[in-house]
C-alpha cells in the first residue's frame, strides 16, 4: 500500500470517527421534534422537512465528549 493510499484511509477513518462524535436535534418553533440523530439520518430527515416545514424549522449539532461519557459514573 502506497503512502498516499494509507493517507486517504487515515482521513476516511478520521472523518468517520468524527461523524459518529456528532449528533443532531431538529426543532420545530423550537419545540424537540428529533434529537441525537447521527449524520445519515438527520440529512433524511432534514432534506424532508425542510421541503414542508422551512418556516421555523432549525436544527443544532451537539459534539459528544466521549472522555466524558466514559467518565460518567451514572
Amino acid at each position: 500500500m502506497s503512502l498516499e493510499e494509507s493517507n486517504r484511509m487515515l482521513k476516511k477513518t478520521h472523518s468517520q470517527v468524527l461523524n459518529y462524535n456528532k449528533t443532531y436535534h431538529v426543532y420545530l418553533h423550537e419545540k424537540c421534534l428529533f434529537k441525537n440523530l447521527s449524520q445519515e439520518e438527520f440529512d433524511v430527515i432534514w432534506g424532508r422537512l425542510y421541503h414542508s416545514y422551512w418556516d421555523g424549522l432549525t436544527y443544532s449539532e451537539v459534539d459528544i465528549d466521549e472522555a466524558t461519557l466514559i467518565d460518567s459514573s451514572y
